[in-house]
């Protein structure tokens, strides 16, 4: 045994002739504390690796909102370009009843002109014949 600061351990082997040979060894203080730094290495992974799990959770969540967001507005675009395709056509149709009532009003004009010249003509040769 080495002083106070490790163990001895015994370690066999056997050599070329095939004896069995025996010898010490020590587990010094060096190897115990290289031994606590990797145990506790192991544990801060541990740590980060939950830590990890839980941000990579409220990411997620976070993904899911957006993605769920981006559903609920593509769903509002689809039914906005629905609505902006039924006021086009509304308004096309309202362009067209409009364009027909111009027309009418323009035949009716006319008509009416048609009479007005027609009466003044009347009225012209009912003067001729007085």
């Amino acid at each position: 045994m080495v002083g106070n600061s490790g163990a001895e351990m015994i370690i066999q082997r056997k050599n070329e002739d095939g004896k069995l040979i025996s010898k010490k060894a020590s587990i010094t203080l060096a190897a115990t504390f290289l031994t606590l730094i990797f145990g506790s290495w192991v544990m801060w992974v541990s740590a980060q690796t939950v830590e990890n799990k839980d941000q990579d959770t409220k990411i997620n969540a976070k993904h899911k909102t957006i993605e769920s967001t981006l559903v609920a507005l593509n769903e509002n675009m689809e039914q906005l370009l629905k609505l902006t395709g039924e006021i086009k056509s509304e308004q096309m149709q309202t362009n067209l009843n409009l364009v027909n009532l111009k027309d009418n009003l323009d035949v009716h004009e006319t008509a009416d002109i048609k009479r007005d010249d027609k009466a003044e003509d009347r009225i012209r040769e009912l003067e001729r014949h007085r």
